[in-house]
């Protein structure tokens, strides 16, 4: 029971910073966006982004 304790912890850390990570990203995405006067949208088919990724 410890070692499954011990893979949901982790997991949850993993999903924690993925989070942060995709925050971040989408951040920047919204800086672009609002400097080019267009919506994030459209920045995220320039990447190939979807509201999925």
């Amino acid at each position: 029971m410890a070692a499954a304790n011990s893979i949901v912890k982790k997991h949850i850390t993993l999903l924690h910073e993925y989070n942060e990570i995709k925050d971040v990203g989408q951040g920047l995405m919204g800086l672009i966006a609002d400097q080019r006067g267009v919506r994030i949208v459209e920045v995220q088919d320039e990447f190939g982004l979807t509201n999925h990724d």
